[in-house]
């Protein structure tokens, strides 16, 4: 498992890693939606199977990382498919 920098720079791919910081940086949740995360008082552990090369990966790793940039008790593990071959 690993974290958000390392699934940022699997592989070496510069494209995709730019692709994926680009959605993160456009990503705006209402007032709302940020005071529900910051509201949120217990650990909450996330494994996220997911390529950088993949859209809908990089749609929903976003989303995950802004929850974890608002909220420290969002701890968020990655894993690409083949390591969690196990687990699926």
């Amino acid at each position: 498992m690993a974290t958000f920098e390392k699934y940022l720079n699997s592989e070496g791919d510069t494209e995709n890693k730019e692709r994926q910081l680009k959605i993160i940086n456009k990503i705006i949740l209402s007032d709302e939606s940020v005071q529900k995360i910051k509201n949120i008082n217990k650990e909450i552990k996330i494994l996220a199977v997911a390529e950088i090369y993949c859209p809908d990966c990089r749609a929903v790793v976003s989303f995950l990382e802004k929850f974890a940039e608002l909220n420290d008790k969002i701890k968020i593990e990655y894993s690409t498919r083949e390591e969690a071959h196990e687990l699926l």
